[in-house]
């Protein structure tokens, strides 16, 4: 193995077109549609997962969700609108259907939880399911079905 020269310029250095920036992620905002989070968690909770609210992005790491297969939870931020809590659950779902080592043969086996973030991910319709929710301490409170008030 061999170890090539090369030459690093910082951009400061350059003549030309500026170089764009990056897109920033940003969290949906708004409502979700009638019955999404219903749908998304009635299959999370049937995978035998166990669905919680948490305050923030802190109480994950820094993500916007996250699936611990070894504890078999889905956890999602309380503290975003509707349409990004629907679009996290969604993302988390994924993991628990791809990933998860007793469910799909695509998995790498039980090594650490999938955290959804920074890019936006999450959850939640209004409305009224019979979702088993683990309390956790938020913001806001939080309602049997999951949802916030």
């Amino acid at each position: 193995m061999g170890v090539n020269p090369a030459h690093v310029w910082d951009v400061s250095q350059t003549d030309g077109v500026p170089i764009p920036q990056a897109p920033v992620p940003k969290l949906l905002e708004g409502e979700a549609p009638a019955g999404l989070w219903d749908g998304l968690a009635n299959q999370i909770t049937a995978a035998g997962y166990e669905l919680r609210l948490v305050s923030s992005a802190t109480a994950i790491g820094g993500a916007n969700g996250l699936t611990d297969f070894l504890t078999r939870e889905v956890s999602i931020r309380a503290d975003m609108d509707d349409a990004a809590q629907v679009k996290t659950l969604a993302h988390e779902l994924g993991h628990v259907l791809l990933h998860d080592p007793d469910l799909s043969p695509m998995s790498t086996g039980r090594n650490t939880p999938h955290r959804a973030g920074p890019i936006p991910n999450s959850p939640g319709a209004p409305g009224t399911a019979a979702v088993p929710v683990k309390p956790v301490p938020s913001t806001g409170s939080v309602g049997v079905d999951g949802r916030r008030r």
